[in-house]
């Protein structure tokens, strides 16, 4: 299971369909505060891995992950941000970085490496750094905050 949390209705549609074309169970959401009202449900599944966006009204994406961890504190995260910039207090947070636009093959290195993760922990052997684009963020010391 993953979840995609991105106000712009396409672009979450997009990549829950891209997940799903490559076998994914996906819950998506349009807001981060509808996100964060599911994360403390009581129906909430914890997912392998939650796909935000940064750039949303009332509350972006890193408020979003901070709420979250303080509720659930082993969540995974991949940021998908059309800006190239981490807002240096928040790059420990996330576990991979992609860069707008994407190409769903970077997707399914990221669901892959995540899985992987998910059964077998973090590991610098599965090379998080290297999927993404964490390099074309500013964020160059940046390394995967559960490994």
């Amino acid at each position: 299971m993953f979840h995609v949390v991105d106000d712009q209705p396409y672009l979450c549609e997009l990549l829950t369909d891209i997940l799903e074309m490559f076998g994914c169970e996906v819950e998506s959401f349009t807001s981060a505060l509808d996100y964060l009202e599911y994360v403390k449900s009581n129906g909430f599944i914890k997912p392998v891995a939650t796909l935000t966006d940064v750039g949303m009204p009332i509350m972006n994406g890193y408020e979003m992950m901070e709420s979250v961890l303080a509720i659930h504190p082993g969540m995974q995260f991949v940021v998908i941000s059309g800006e190239p910039a981490i807002r240096h207090e928040y790059k420990h947070l996330a576990c991979m970085y992609l860069l707008k636009p994407f190409r769903p093959t970077v997707i399914e290195e990221i669901v892959t490496k995540l899985k992987r993760c998910s059964i077998s922990g973090p590991s610098a052997e599965l090379g998080c750094k290297t999927c993404g684009d964490s390099d074309d963020f500013v964020g160059n010391n940046w390394s995967c905050p559960k490994g």
